[in-house]
Formats: C-alpha cells, structure tokens, sequence
C-alpha cells in the first residue's frame, strides 16, 4: 500500500521505532550512564546507517564525508536535547500539538516532500527548516534557562 518503487521510506521503519523506545524507556531515568551511553550511541549507530545507505551512491568521498559528519552532529545535538533537557512542550495545547519535536518533524516531512517536487524553492525549504528547529533549540534551551536560574 505505501510502497513506492522510487522512494522507499517504510522499509527501514524499525530503525525510528527502535530508537523512540530506547529514548522512551531511559529518557525519563535519572542514571547518567544510560544517557550517555544512548546519547553517544544512536548518533554513532544512524551514521554507520547512513554509511552503509550512502556508499552504494556514486558520490566523492569529500561529500560522503561532509555528509557523515552533519549527519553525526545533528543526531547527537537531538540526543542531547531529549535525554537531558526532555521534550520540549507548549503549555496550554492539547497533546500531541504541545510537543515542539512531533510539530517539527511534521514540517520536515512535509517539506521534504516538496523537496522532491522541482517546482518549489530548495533555497526557502532549507531556510524554513534552519529557522524552524533553531527556534525549537532556542525555545528549549531557554526554558532550561528560566528552570536553572529558579533554583538559585
């Protein structure tokens, strides 16, 4: 039913899933290890996914390079957000759409979509994604902010 000859999103679904639970099960425990030990290794783990995915592409090795290391970056940056500064939430909105991650990946799917349609902006869909998860970064960062400097 959702399977597409060109673009084949639902095979590899378990991956996320895995992952969600890892996040879901130790997310919310107060060992330190365990978040280290998840936070480290899901970004190590999706960028030797993304390698194994990534070579069979014809693609100089500077690029493939390049792409590992964004790729490890941002991974490890959402790691660390969700495992020691926990969800981002929206007071005073119903759930789901007080969760910024959930709204956040709802417009990268969309935009993604676009993305593979040629008549819209690549420009202005990789703008809106940049503001879009630097405003969540900035919301969630100074929420942790507010928190600490109420403890003093």
């Amino acid at each position: 039913m959702f399977k597409n000859k060109e673009y084949n999103f639902f095979n590899n679904i378990y991956i996320p899933a895995i992952i969600l639970i890892l996040l879901y099960l130790f997310g919310n425990k107060g060992e330190i290890y365990f978040k280290a030990a998840i936070t480290i290794g899901i970004p190590i783990g999706a960028t030797i996914y993304l390698f194994k995915k990534i070579s069979v592409l014809k693609l100089e090795k500077k690029k493939i390079r390049n792409i590992l290391i964004l790729t490890f970056i941002f991974e490890l940056i959402f790691s660390i957000q969700i495992m020691f500064f926990g969800i981002p939430i929206i007071p005073y909105l119903p759930a789901p759409f007080n969760n910024l991650i959930f709204l956040g990946a709802i417009v990268t799917i969309v935009c993604s979509s676009f993305w593979r349609k040629k008549e819209y902006d690549k420009g202005l869909i990789k703008l809106i994604l940049i503001i879009l998860w630097s405003l969540i970064f900035l919301y969630q960062i100074s929420i942790n902010l507010i928190k600490i400097k109420e403890m003093w």
